[in-house]
């Protein structure tokens, strides 16, 4: 028996149901329109979308601060005009601090400036009602900025006032001893010697190029994963966008994790990077062995780095197999962004002028570039100062 349909859109055939789903300030009703391939279908949604609209929060109700902050953050949150990341991020924070602290079971119209001043307070001291916890400055402060959010709301809407207003964050951080230098940061950077270089770059796999191709340009991950053999123009790679996987936070609290071709992460990220003749023969190499392969399996894609079957390399797969690559050359894991490290220090050894080597890592700040080039040994800074010693003679 065919389904029952009243309307036609763009060719396809529906069931509408027009219902009343409320009343406005002025008595008049709230229509609109559920549509569905059938009538029970179009009902189905109807009676979901009542469903939804009854549980939400009422501000006459004397609602908690935790329950407003759960509808707050996947109904409403999850869809403003901000980066998967960053929401990812915030949702994190409200989850792992502010969900399960006793400020969200009290009424929000009970909540004061002061109460809240008091939880950062006690955050910020590495505490959570008596539970001892792992607390950083952008921590507090990504749960400051979506509380920021949310208070905003709750004002707009006539929960409460903005409480955030007259908020200080509260400073966070190791205390600085002798013991404790801008030195020690220094020490979560790993490079690789001109011997592992050597063994990363002639050990053959599937993905050799890439792993060459790192080291010789200091591209990040996301950057490398996201070029086209368009991007290679007149021996240099041209950096034009990143894939970028994320977690997609859904409003049912699920995550969806997603791979996403986007811009790069900052303008500075945007920039030409000469490329070795070794490594534009490599290009060749690549491209005819990747073409071949292709027709073999019946894909075509202009990217350079894919699966077999041509999709996005998976993050999890793209490090299993960087794993294997090292062992197979012989060498100590270290993660793949050492590659990029490794090229930065190289730039900084070959005494590379500071500026340029931020350009062509593409550093939004030179301070950043500036660590890798504090890895340079004393003797390679006298043999730098030895070449310019005649030029202070007598």
């Amino acid at each position: 028996m065919a389904k029952k349909t009243n309307c036609i859109i763009n060719g396809k055939e529906y069931y509408r149901l027009r219902c009343k789903v409320g009343e406005r300030a002025d008595g008049k009703p709230i229509m609109k329109s559920f549509y569905g391939s059938g009538k029970k279908e179009a009902e189905e949604k109807y009676r979901e979308y009542m469903e939804k609209l009854h549980s939400s929060p009422n501000r006459h109700a004397g609602d908690s601060l935790a329950r407003l902050a759960d509808f707050f953050t996947y109904q409403v949150f999850i869809h403003e005009d901000l980066t998967a990341d960053t929401i990812e991020m915030y949702e994190r924070q409200y989850v792992k601090f502010l969900a399960p602290a006793k400020l969200a079971t009290r009424p929000v119209k009970d909540i004061s400036s002061a109460d809240i001043q008091l939880f950062f307070n006690m955050l910020a001291g590495g505490e959570l009602y008596g539970k001892k916890i792992e607390v950083s400055q952008s921590t507090i402060s990504s749960l400051k900025k979506y509380m920021v959010h949310l208070f905003n709301y709750l004002n707009l809407n006539g929960y409460c006032d903005n409480l955030m207003i007259k908020i200080t964050l509260p400073k966070v951080g190791r205390k600085r001893t002798v013991e404790t230098t801008d030195d020690d940061d220094l020490n979560d950077i790993q490079v690789f010697s001109e011997d592992e270089v050597r063994a990363i770059i002639s050990t053959p796999g599937r993905n050799l190029f890439l792993y060459q191709l790192a080291l010789a340009t200091g591209l990040r991950e996301g950057e490398l994963l996201g070029l086209r053999y368009s991007d290679f123009v007149d021996g240099t790679v041209r950096v034009k966008r990143q894939l970028h996987y994320h977690y997609k936070i859904m409003s049912d609290k699920t995550r969806i994790y997603v791979g996403e071709v986007q811009q790069p992460k900052s303008p500075s990220s945007v920039r030409s990077v000469p490329l070795p003749d070794n490594i534009l023969q490599a290009l060749k190499k690549h491209s005819a062995a990747h073409k071949a392969e292709m027709m073999a399996n019946g894909y075509r894609t202009d990217y350079v780095f894919t699966s077999e079957s041509g999709k996005f390399l998976e993050r999890g797969n793209f490090s299993t197999a960087w794993r294997r690559h090292l062992k197979r050359a012989g060498i100590e894991h270290k993660k793949f962004h050492a590659c990029r490290a490794t090229y930065c220090t190289v730039l900084c050894r070959r005494g590379v002028p500071l500026e340029t080597a931020s350009k062509l890592m593409g550093h939004s700040d030179i301070n950043v570039t500036a660590r890798f080039c504090r890895l340079v040994s004393d003797v390679e800074m006298s043999l730098a100062a030895e070449k310019i010693k005649d030029l202070f003679a007598l």
